[in-house]
């Protein structure tokens, strides 16, 4: 780490309103950085990597908890904010961005940008679902082409992209028409322990539609199969309309709590479809639990049929079912399991992150004032 300490880093991410995948990133990267400032836009004062990382951070924006409701239909114009503040001071910027927000930024000729790419924006691209808020007024196929137009533009302003998964890089070369490289997110991978499974299945995820709840839960309804919900989000109420007594909500619980669950169950369901990578999944198999997924995006990356996982192919109850008949007649090794999920720990991303940066010439001369704007 001794070589980072002449030269100015700073870590810019989209937003700290909630804890995901993205955030683990987050605080992975300021441990590999630790002398990094860090930027991002709104924050959230219940969001816990927020608390962590908050005398870090050094531009941000507060908002009122009321308006923080409003953000998801504005913060694609977050380009603008990003593009004000001055970041000439630095050698090295690492963006992580699941959007065009924080890889909008722009830098001097002299520092050098890397974007590590959890997915091009799903709302332009992929899921026209998430667009409704723009189909709701005139001239709305004409703004997401604008956004599509300036996505691109802003996409060629890092000098790196790093791709989370074969899949985001796919989508990097088709949105993009840019080479990236793969570096896995980190996964926080536990020690393995031999345990006896429970009667349950479990799914953890944001309850929001394009996971695909209502797949799992209609499925058990109709087989019988106890499934566990772990998670939080805006369709829990419709999902709990559809739920039979077969099926447990537990909402927000510890990770100390979900690790127990998951590590007892005989199985997770994961029923998302185009993943960007799949973090839970590999949290499931680093306990020793196999994986019962749709056949799309990340998993087809780290799930092998009957070894650590079963797939079902159509994104319907009957598929899924047919999966978790032929899930119940086949036999898993857990150890096997928790061995195929450590290509993806926190150890591993550091070392790959180290070893892309090793090989990058980063200038070591900068300015001793600090000048940031749209803080």
């Amino acid at each position: 780490m001794s070589i980072y300490q002449n030269i100015k880093i700073a870590i810019i991410h989209d937003h700290l309103l909630e804890d995901g995948g993205a955030e683990r990133v987050l605080i992975t990267l300021s441990e590999l950085f630790p002398q990094a400032d860090i930027f991002t836009s709104f924050v959230s004062e219940n969001c816990e990597t927020y608390r962590l990382l908050q005398k870090r951070i050094i531009a941000k924006k507060y908002f009122h908890p009321f308006f923080l409701r409003l953000i998801s239909f504005f913060k694609v114009f977050l380009f603008s904010y990003w593009e004000k503040i001055n970041l000439d001071e630095y050698n090295l910027v690492v963006s992580l961005t699941s959007s065009f927000f924080s890889k909008a930024v722009l830098t001097s000729p002299n520092t050098v940008h890397i974007c590590y790419c959890l997915t091009p924006p799903k709302f332009l691209y992929l899921h026209e679902i998430e667009s409704k808020f723009f189909n709701s007024f005139p001239l709305s196929g004409q703004i997401l082409c604008w956004l599509r137009q300036k996505d691109f533009v802003i996409a060629q302003r890092p000098d790196y992209l790093i791709a989370i998964s074969e899949e985001v890089k796919k989508r990097i070369t088709k949105f993009y028409r840019r080479d990236s490289k793969i570096i896995y997110p980190p996964v926080h991978i536990k020690d393995y322990e031999t345990v006896a499974k429970k009667d349950y299945y479990v799914t953890v995820s944001r309850l929001v539609r394009p996971k695909n709840l209502d797949i799992a839960i209609e499925a058990c309804n109709i087989t019988q199969k106890k499934l566990v919900i772990i998670g939080e989000g805006p369709d829990k109420e419709r999902l709990k309309k559809i739920s039979g007594s077969y099926i447990t909500f537990l909402g927000k619980i510890t990770d100390e709590e979900k690790v127990q669950i998951v590590r007892h169950a005989k199985g997770l369901i994961f029923c998302s479809e185009d993943e960007d990578f799949g973090i839970s999944p590999i949290e499931a198999l680093s306990l020793g639990t196999p994986v019962i997924s749709h056949y799309s995006g990340g998993p087809k990356e780290f799930i092998t049929e009957g070894v650590n996982g079963v797939f079902f192919f159509e994104l319907n109850s009957q598929s899924l079912i047919q999966a978790i008949n032929k899930y119940e007649k086949t036999k898993f090794n857990a150890n096997r399991c928790y061995v195929s999920s450590l290509k993806f720990s926190e150890k591993k991303f550091k070392s790959n992150m180290l070893k892309f940066v090793d090989n990058i010439d980063i200038p070591i001369t900068y300015p001793t004032t600090r000048n940031i704007r749209g803080g």
